[in-house]
C-alpha cells in the first residue's frame, strides 16, 4: 500500500496574509485537495498581523468547512511562554501556549478557545497545538472541555490511539517521496500561508500535479485502535524533531533503500 498524505494549513486567523491563502486554496479546490486548517480562535499574536483584521473571518471559516475542509482549534490565543522542551508530548520548541502550564491554566484557555468556536456555529474536529507544544494536562482539558478527541501531531507511521486521543502523525512540512513506503502508511505536511513564497506556493501545484493521487483527505482516514508503539515514540522523543539526528536517520534509510 502506497504512503498518503494530507495537507494542514497553519495559522489561520483575521489578520491573515490573504493574499497567500487565497492562493493556496484557489490550487487546493483546483485539485479537490480538503486540507486540515488550524484556526485561532482569538489570535492576540503580532507577528500574524499580515493584513488588517477581516470583519467576515468566520464567515471565511464556515465557508471552508462547508466545502470540506476540516476545522482544527489552534490553541487559544497564540501567545507564548518558555518552558523546556522536554515538558511537550512533541518536543520541538521551548515556546508554548500550552506545556508545562497548570491544568487549571489551560483548561481555562481550551474552555475559552472552544466557546468561541462554538459561539460561531463551528465544532472543530481536531486540536492542533501552536508550535506543536502540548503536555498530558492538555489532553485532559480537552477531554473534559470539549468534543474534540483526534489530535494532528507527533511522528508516527500512522493514526495511533494514545489517552484516549487518536492522533493523525504530522512529520513534515514539505513534500517528500520517500525511499522507503513500509512501514510508512501517512504523512502530514504542515503549510504556513502568512509566510510563504510565490514559489512555496506554486510547489505545491506541482506536488499535487505530479502525485495527486497520493494526496488524501481527513474523511479518508482509517481510525483504528493502534497503540504509539515504542519505536514510533522513541523517534518522536529523540530523532525525527532533533535536526542533527534526522539527518543521520535519512542517511541511514537512503543507504538501505539502495541495498533493497
Amino acid at each position: 500500500m502506497a504512503v498518503k498524505y494530507l495537507i494542514r494549513l497553519d495559522d489561520a486567523c483575521p489578520t491573515q496574509n490573504r493574499d497567500n491563502w487565497k492562493m493556496i486554496e484557489d490550487i487546493l479546490d483546483n485539485y479537490e485537495v480538503k486540507p486540515i486548517v488550524a484556526v485561532i480562535p482569538d489570535c492576540k499574536d503580532p507577528s500574524l498581523a499580515y493584513d488588517k483584521p477581516m470583519e467576515n473571518f468566520w464567515d471565511i471559516v464556515r465557508d471552508w468547512e462547508k466545502k470540506g475542509w476540516t476545522i482544527g482549534m489552534h490553541g487559544y490565543q497564540h501567545l507564548y511562554v518558555t518552558m523546556d522542551k522536554r515538558k511537550s508530548i512533541i518536543p520541538i520548541h521551548n515556546k508554548t501556549e500550552f506545556a508545562g502550564l497548570s491544568y487549571e491554566i489551560q483548561a481555562e484557555k481550551i474552555k475559552k478557545a472552544w466557546e468561541i468556536f462554538v459561539s460561531n456555529g463551528i465544532k472543530p474536529k481536531i486540536w492542533i497545538a501552536p508550535s506543536h507544544t502540548f503536555d498530558h494536562n492538555t489532553l485532559k482539558a480537552l477531554l473534559n472541555h470539549t468534543e474534540i478527541r483526534i489530535v494532528s501531531d507527533g511522528f508516527a507511521f500512522d493514526v495511533f490511539k494514545y489517552h484516549d486521543f487518536f492522533f493523525i502523525p504530522q512529520q513534515l512540512w514539505k513534500f517528500i517521496k520517500p525511499p522507503l513506503e513500509y512501514p510508512f502508511r501517512l504523512f502530514t505536511i504542515c503549510l504556513h500561508p502568512n509566510t510563504m513564497s510565490k514559489g512555496e506556493i506554486l510547489a505545491v501545484e506541482k506536488w499535487l500535479k505530479n502525485y495527486r493521487e497520493l494526496f488524501i483527505n481527513f474523511n479518508q482516514l482509517e481510525f483504528k485502535n493502534r497503540n504509539w508503539s515504542i519505536l514510533e515514540k522513541f523517534i518522536n522523543n529523540y530523532i525525527w524533531f532533533n535536526k542533527g539526528t534526522f539527518k543521520v536517520l535519512k542517511l541511514i534509510i537512503k543507504k538501505f533503500s539502495k541495498q533493497r
